[in-house]
């Protein structure tokens, strides 16, 4: 009778997964051209909550959010003030900024605010993408940071508190 041979088997070694950037053509993916260009604008700039939300939510949510975004930045246009709304599910809060307006006094302020937030949704971090759009809704500025209660002076904090106790009465 034949005898079998068995096939040798092959040790398994671990694999070690290594990142490496990867170039996406950006404009032939389907995203919303705002996301897009938010997306260029961050240039690799960290921020995990926006990246974590593009990477989690389908295209109804993207074209969702990039109407949203259309609709601030109109309203904006009307009356030039700032705008902010906020993705509890991924502790984000997205401010539009007046461009013309946008300095670093006022990036602490609209921090300030970003904070009442967190602090309203008894969060102990949370990510705040400021963006400030020109006449025709192009980016002119970007700024995102996870933000903290280290990341305010005990005096901003403070403000932080207030800002927190307005919108929690507003939800009542």
């Amino acid at each position: 009778t034949p005898v079998e041979e068995k096939t040798p088997v092959e040790e398994k070694t671990p694999v070690k997964k290594t990142l490496e950037l990867i170039e996406i053509d950006l404009d032939n993916i389907g995203v919303p051209s705002i996301i897009t260009e938010i997306m260029r604008k961050l240039n690799g700039r960290e921020c995990k909550a926006f990246d974590k939300f593009l990477s989690e939510v389908d295209e109804e949510v993207l074209e969702s959010f990039a109407e949203t975004v259309t609709q601030c930045w109109k309203k904006q246009q009307e009356d030039g003030k700032d705008k902010i709304f906020s993705i509890y599910d991924y502790q984000m809060t997205i401010v539009l900024a007046v461009e013309k307006k946008y300095d670093t006094l006022r990036k602490t302020e609209l921090k300030n605010n970003v904070g009442g937030v967190m602090l309203s949704r008894d969060a102990d971090s949370w990510t705040s993408l400021i963006i400030s759009l020109d006449d025709n809704m192009r980016i002119t500025n970007i700024d995102s940071e996870l933000i903290t209660e280290a990341s305010f002076s005990s005096y901003d904090w403070k403000i932080v508190n207030v800002i927190k106790s307005q919108l929690l009465l507003r939800r009542k």
